[in-house]
């Protein structure tokens, strides 16, 4: 009974409740960017408040930071959405040869960039863009 409640108490601390709801300046900071949201869950991820949510027909996630402040959102994108610049800098790279499993879009005070799971051998890599083909640092909320 006692470890029962324990698991309990731990879900709802790590935000893995489906009724979890942030403290409200979360709420406010994502419905000020995101006001025409729908099926809107909260949950906690890697110590970040993370908003799952539909927005103009797409699945997303909105990051944000101890203060309430926006960290990022992230959508998962088809590989023919990627503009041909960028394709043909990932092709370059020393991913070029790996096998392309998943893209991502992860946009963040910096700007926009694409995020490319790709695995060779078993593994699996990230490698990001941004909109010039620019490579950049790979986050670690970034996958």
């Amino acid at each position: 009974m006692v470890a029962f409640l324990a698991m309990g108490l731990m879900t709802m601390a790590t935000g893995c409740d489906d009724n979890y709801i942030p403290e409200n300046n979360y709420v406010q900071a994502f419905r000020q960017m995101y006001p025409e949201a729908s099926r809107v869950e909260w949950e906690i991820k890697r110590g970040y408040e993370v908003a799952e949510f539909r927005y103009q027909n797409k699945e997303m996630e909105a990051w944000f930071g101890s203060n309430s402040e926006w960290v990022c959102t992230k959508w998962d994108i088809r590989r023919s959405d990627v503009p041909a610049v960028v394709m043909n800098a990932l092709n370059a790279s020393e991913y070029g040869s790996y096998k392309l499993d998943d893209v991502d879009m992860f946009h963040n005070p910096e700007g926009l960039f694409y995020v490319f799971e790709m695995e060779k051998g078993g593994r699996d890599y990230h490698c990001m863009f941004d909109e010039a083909g620019t490579p950049a640092e790979v986050p670690a909320i970034a996958h």
